[in-house]
Parts: C-alpha cells; sequence; structure tokens
C-alpha cells in the first residue's frame, strides 16, 4: 500500500493463529531490577495516548506517500504462533516491515527539528547485547531501536517477545495467578533499559503491546518505578493508536537524548508538556517538549511551561549558559563539541 506515514502505522495487523500456543515459565533471574510492590512500583501510562501522538509528531505523520507491506503479504505458516521464536518472525516480518520507513523519514525530521546530529535509527530483532557490569550479567533483548551513532551505535527502545499463554497485562485475567510471577517480564525489560541507557521500552505478545517507560522514585532511595499502556493486536484505524503507531512513537520521543536516560518521576515529564516561549512582539508559540513541533496554539490537553536553561542531567551545572531559545541547542553545542 501507499499511504501517509500515519496510515501505513494504523493500517490491520495480519490475523494470528493462536491455538497451538504453548504455557511455560516465565523468563525469570534474581538480578532484574526490583518492582515490588506493584501497587507502589506500577501505574497506568495514561499519557500516552493518540491525541498527544498525533500532537507532537503530526507534522511527520502527514507525510507521504510512503510504501509498506499490507497484512495480505503476510500469510501461510508465518501466522501459526507457538512460541517466542514465532512472536520474534511474525514481529520481523511485520512491525519492522511496517515501521522501517516511517522511522527512518521520521527520525531525520524529528533529529532536524530538534536542531541535533542527523543520525539514521533502525529497528532489529535481537540486535543488542547489553550487560549488568555489577554482577556480569548478559542481556539479550529481543528488540531494539537503536542509532548509528560512532563509534558504538546507541540503543533507545528496547524490548522482549512473550506468549500470551505466559503473560498478559491485566491482571484480571490472572496471567500468570500469582503476583510476584506476573512482575518478571517488567522487572526483564526494566533491566533491559537500565542497561541499555534508555528509559522506553516493550512486550509485545500475540494479542497486544505493553509499552512501558521507567523512572526513578527519589523519595524511596531512587527505586525503580515504571508507567505501561496496553495496545491491543487488533486495534486499526487512522484515529486509533496501533502496534506499529505506539513502536513508532516510542523511537521517535526517544531521539531526545536530553530525555532519553531513566531519571527521576521530576525529569519524566508527561507526554503533552509544551515549553511557551513569547516573541518580543507578544505573540506565542508552544514547543513539545521531547519533539520540538512548534505550534501557535497550545493543543487540546497540552500543558505549557517555561522553558527551562538546561537540558536535565545533560549539561553539568558549572558549564550551563544563560536561557537560550531551546534546551535542544545546548545538546547540539555539547555534541559539536
Amino acid at each position: 500500500m501507499e499511504g501517509t506515514i500515519l496510515e501505513v502505522l494504523t493500517q490491520e495487523n495480519p490475523v494470528l493463529r493462536l491455538q497451538s500456543q504453548k504455557s511455560g515459565r516465565l523468563t525469570q533471574n534474581p538480578n532484574y531490577i526490583d518492582l515490588a510492590p506493584r501497587e507502589v512500583s506500577m501505574s497506568a501510562w495514561d499519557d500516552f495516548n493518540y491525541d498527544n501522538i498525533i500532537a507532537a509528531l503530526g507534522n511527520i505523520l502527514d507525510h507521504g506517500p510512503v510504501e509498506s507491506r499490507v497484512k495480505e503479504d503476510v500469510g501461510g505458516s508465518q501466522l501459526d504462533i507457538e512460541d517466542e521464536d514465532d512472536i520474534d518472525r511474525i514481529s520481523d516480518h511485520w512491525f519492522y516491515e511496517v515501521t522501517n520507513k516511517p522511522l527512518k523519514f521520521g527520525s531525520l525530521q524529528l533529529l532536524q527539528q530538534l536542531g541535533m546530529e542527523e543520525v539514521n535509527v533502525s529497528f532489529r530483532l535481537k540486535g543488542a547485547k547489553l550487560k549488568d557490569p555489577v554482577n556480569d550479567n548478559k542481556l539479550l533483548p529481543d528488540w531494539v531501536v537503536y542509532q548509528h551513532s560512532e563509534p558504538n551505535k546507541t540503543n533507545i527502545v528496547v524490548g522482549d517477545s512473550k506468549c500470551s499463554t505466559k503473560w498478559c497485562s491485566d491482571r484480571n485475567k490472572n496471567i500468570p495467578k500469582i503476583e510476584v510471577q506476573w512482575m518478571w517480564p517488567m522487572r526483564q525489560i526494566g533491566s533491559y533499559c537500565k542497561f541499555g541507557g534508555t528509559r522506553y521500552s516493550f512486550i509485545v505478545t500475540p494479542e497486544e503491546i505493553v509499552v512501558a517507560r521507567f523512572y526513578l522514585d527519589h523519595s524511596m532511595n531512587d527505586a525503580d518505578r515504571a508507567e505501561y499502556k496496553s495496545i491491543p493486536w487488533g486495534a486499526a484505524s487512522p484515529t486509533a493508536l496501533t502496534m506499529n503507531l505506539a513502536i513508532w512513537a516510542l523511537a521517535m520521543f526517544a531521539l531526545n537524548e536530553g530525555h532519553r536516560p531513566i531519571r527521576s518521576r521530576e525529569e519524566t515529564l508527561p507526554l503533552n508538556v509544551w515549553w511557551k516561549d513569547v516573541a518580543a512582539d507578544g505573540s506565542l508559540t508552544y514547543e513539545h517538549h521531547l519533539t520540538g513541533r512548534t505550534l501557535k496554539k497550545l493543543p487540546k490537553g497540552g500543558e505549557a511551561r517555561k522553558r527551562p536553561t538546561h537540558i536535565p542531567d545533560v549539561v553539568p551545572e558549572n558549564e550551563r549558559e544563560p536561557p537560550v531559545r531551546s534546551t535542544r541547542a545546548a545538546t547540539l553545542k555539547r555534541k559539536k563539541g
């Protein structure tokens, strides 16, 4: 098909056959980050929604036409899901193929908006090898979105595949039945984030994708915390948040290096925050804090804030300069220095 990036990313997913999907144990590692108890450490990521994504990225999503495969291009045994390898296979043939061109175009456009160095982005299966330096524990995410930076690539989103017979985000379905077991996949992707240098992650199953953002709770000795949001496999419409749109949006938000590392709750801003600028003639403009998109009118549901003078934890306090038009200027200067 050909269409705008939004149309490509919101098309229907292939219909999978799940009758042979296996149950079994979840991956468990005592060295994963701790997220107990769930009532304190986990919360809904409500502002990761269609309206906020359109507001922040609508100018890029309107670009087209771009080519994409359609669900009819995927068939036969590719639709049969038995285990995680099958999920990896269908995801590689579908999510990768559908998001590939939108990621390539969108990343360059967004980096231009931010005034940052233009670096290509790739989405790969089994494309990252992470290491916990304390326990010498090796971590191998199923999925990674990364920048082709030098001398080493930069991870911006990490992910994992799970069978929906082993785990689902809906606690009312009791998969797994035991609370501590349910936490393992979230602890797993949280560890990927911690040692991959990013706050953004996801879990993909044959029935949903669960996007997550991690942060630290300073009031509890920097305890790890997570926000998460489920998008069903069947979501499909130019006015709906779909799995492909979610993957793409995560990557776009993660391109802003000043808001990519895991930081405190106060430094992990809501997705609808816009910097308010007042020109000499009194006119107002609003710039999205992650994407750099500028508008003359604050979007519905947007939260206007005074522009900070630096990007948290990117520019040391003793090196900060007087306020500049955009926090991205500090990032660009540091890159070129």
